[in-house]
């Protein structure tokens, strides 16, 4: 992919998540805007171990997205389960 293209997609991603936090203040919002915006540390060294911790890192991000998303969910869910009751 062209970097030019990367950048101003991942920045598009990056501005949505980030407004996306703003709005709802989910966790999981702000953990894809900051995986997104770290793939761009990519083009800062072709040095292997860089790359080997670049690629652990996001790696992590997706594991925290993966809990944070599923928290959210589950307390969503919850939510949902104490409306209905109240009614």
């Amino acid at each position: 992919m062209n970097v030019w293209f990367h950048l101003l997609f991942g920045g598009i991603a990056v501005l949505f998540f980030l407004w996306e936090f703003w709005r709802r203040r989910r966790a999981y919002q702000l953990v894809f805007a900051c995986w997104v915006a770290s793939t761009f540390l990519t083009y800062l060294s072709d040095v292997k171990w860089f790359q080997l911790g670049l690629g652990v890192a996001e790696l992590l991000f997706c594991a925290a997205a993966l809990f944070t998303l599923w928290r959210a969910r589950k307390a969503d869910q919850k939510a949902d389960q104490q409306k209905k009751q109240e009614n």
